[in-house]
């Protein structure tokens, strides 16, 4: 029984970081294009 609870909670965090990722990159505004390093990051603002 609990190898099940434990599959099940390992996949409903992989959903939610996927989820959080997902809305971070939409509202980076950058495309999800990344980034080298921050002075690059601060040279494109």
């Amino acid at each position: 029984m609990s190898i099940y609870t434990f599959a099940i909670t390992f996949a409903n965090s992989g959903i939610s970081l996927a989820a959080t990722r997902i809305v971070a990159e939409e509202l980076d505004g950058n495309g999800g294009v990344r980034h080298k390093n921050c002075n690059e990051k601060m040279h494109n603002l």
